[in-house]
């Protein structure tokens, strides 16, 4: 009991941090949500796993008697059960250890192999915490749409209690759970009864979501508002490099940039004229950019928030790559520009 209102009370906090709606707060708000999804998702894995064991050994065991019985046991009789009870594939210790140690790999397993996490809700989760994983790890904050994706967070999180049962959720008599019952709004009833029921779980996800929300018009107006303004901002940066190396043409230009990547060895100057820069078909070109576009107004055409967001995903992830490596040519030539004017005024 204690442990699973832990959990609540994490949700409860990440949703005032939500509300408080500035950078430090949503930040943490994501961060301490994707924690929750993790601990669920953990506690479950240790339950699977623990059911998993007793598999396993209902198969040794039925290994040894065969054993022992020869001839004299049929058979027929562990295979008929393994039929009619559907005995999950026993896991190694290696794909345990696994499991307990990625994010990814919980989901995948609960998803595919417990069939307790719907699909769509898998594909969010993972890429959700591959946010997380911005923030956290490198510092990488998308202040346009950090709100949005921590409630969308908020309410994949919630879903995940619904999904993931916890067990039993009770508490002995001499424990005081009346200020928890009382601040999400349960009666004395519900305290005295000596366990937190599913029916009371639902009430307290069901008041936190009466709280904070984000509807879908939202959700489709900022995400399509982010991706067109990003694939503007890599356009600036483009034409920004044609000009530091008088290309007239921008698909000369992107064509360059994907070219060089493979062809580094080519000394600059000297690409443009090879045979090779020639014969290269560049997979990016402006048209490209221009169905990433009509693809972000797409978007006013899908009526869920999960299939919206995993639209979104679909198009930031294919414009990222190209976006970095432009952004680093940039950089480069800006810091060579700036150099050169450095020198010029004798710094």
């Amino acid at each position: 009991m204690r442990q699973f209102t832990v959990i609540l009370e994490q949700i409860n906090h990440s949703k005032n941090l939500i509300l408080e709606n500035d950078t430090s707060s949503l930040r943490m708000a994501l961060i301490l949500l994707d924690n929750a999804a993790e601990i669920l998702m953990y506690r479950t894995v240790l339950s699977e796993f623990r059911d998993n064991e007793i598999y396993g050994k209902i198969r040794e065991m039925d290994r040894k008697l065969r054993e022992q019985a020869k001839s004299a046991l049929p058979s027929d009789i562990f295979d008929k059960f393994l039929t009619e009870h559907a005995l999950p594939e026993i896991l190694e210790e290696k794909k345990k250890k696994n499991i307990l140690k990625y994010f990814d790999e919980k989901i995948t397993f609960l998803c595919d192999t417990c069939g307790l996490i719907p699909s769509p809700v898998r594909a969010v989760l993972s890429s959700l915490h591959s946010y997380r994983n911005e923030t956290y790890h490198r510092d990488i904050i998308r202040n346009e749409i950090l709100r949005p994706i921590a409630i969308l967070y908020f309410e994949l999180v919630c879903e995940l209690v619904t999904y993931l049962k916890q067990g039993c959720n009770s508490y002995s008599s001499e424990d005081d759970w009346s200020q928890f019952f009382t601040k999400y709004g349960l009666g004395k009833t519900q305290c005295k009864m000596g366990m937190l029921s599913n029916e009371d779980i639902e009430a307290i996800l069901n008041r936190l979501r009466t709280e904070l929300s984000i509807d879908l018009h939202e959700l489709r107006e900022t995400l399509q508002k982010y991706v067109i303004n990003r694939l503007d901002e890599i356009l600036d940066r483009l034409n920004f490099i044609s000009d530091a190396l008088d290309i007239k043409q921008l698909n000369t230009t992107l064509k360059l940039i994907q070219f060089t990547q493979i062809k580094d060895s080519l000394q600059l100057n000297n690409i443009l004229q090879s045979k090779e820069f020639n014969n290269y078909t560049a997979p990016i070109t402006e048209e490209v950019f221009s169905n990433w576009r009509a693809k972000a107004h797409h978007f006013v055409n899908i009526d869920e928030k999960l299939a919206l967001f995993m639209a979104f995903k679909d198009v930031e992830d294919q414009f990222e790559p190209i976006e970095h490596k432009i952004n680093d040519l940039a950089d480069k030539l800006d810091a060579a520009i700036q150099s050169a004017i450095n020198i010029a005024r004798g710094k």
